[in-house]
């Protein structure tokens, strides 16, 4: 799935809370073949009915870009002692 959000700044305001330990990172496909299967791995083991991914599951993760879009980055957050 693709998505793109665009935000008037207008619009934006900050908000007070807490956030969660951590870091999000903006990554390239091969980074994100990496990390999401690991998260994936660790949460389908706590969500009753997720299924195990098929082995080619993350293959199909690109960097390309697509018609006038940039290239595609993908979003990983990493726990305070970094693992995805």
């Amino acid at each position: 799935m693709r998505v793109r959000w665009e935000l008037e700044r207008s619009d934006a305001r900050f908000i007070d809370f807490e956030p969660p330990a951590g870091s999000l990172e903006l990554v390239d496909a091969a980074t994100a073949r990496q990390a999401w299967p690991q998260v994936h791995e660790q949460i389908r083991h706590r969500q009753i009915g997720e299924l195990a991914p098929q082995p080619d599951r993350w293959d199909g993760l690109s960097h390309e870009a697509t018609g006038t879009d940039g290239p595609t980055r993908y979003l990983v957050h990493r726990a305070a002692h970094g693992s995805p």
